[in-house]
């Protein structure tokens, strides 16, 4: 009979362990939740705040202000062609271990 008794005492501090166990995991998994949301909010802040920044009307604004000004009409060159002195082929090639190439 004592044996009944201390086994039934002993089933009941399980389950509050056990219980006590459960509200604590739990408690931590909404404290986890509740950091999750949190930080996608920051996410989708910082997103937007990425996406102004890197609008070209701001990029314009930053580079006026950092003294840049918009170019001026853009022609372009033509240049002599570039004929080598000598062939390549007749360059003779560089010692293994030269630290050249």
């Amino acid at each position: 009979m004592v044996g009944c008794v201390v086994g039934l005492f002993a089933a009941l501090g399980l389950t509050v362990y056990v219980q006590g166990e459960r509200i604590q995991s739990q408690e931590q998994a909404d404290m986890l939740a509740s950091r999750i949301e949190q930080a996608q909010i920051q996410q989708r802040e910082l997103r937007v705040d990425l996406a102004h920044a890197a609008s070209p009307e701001r990029v314009m604004e930053a580079a006026r202000a950092a003294g840049m000004v918009d170019p001026g009409p853009v022609a372009a060159v033509a240049s002599a062609p570039v004929v080598p002195s000598e062939p390549l082929s007749s360059v003779p090639p560089t010692p293994a271990g030269s630290g050249i190439g």
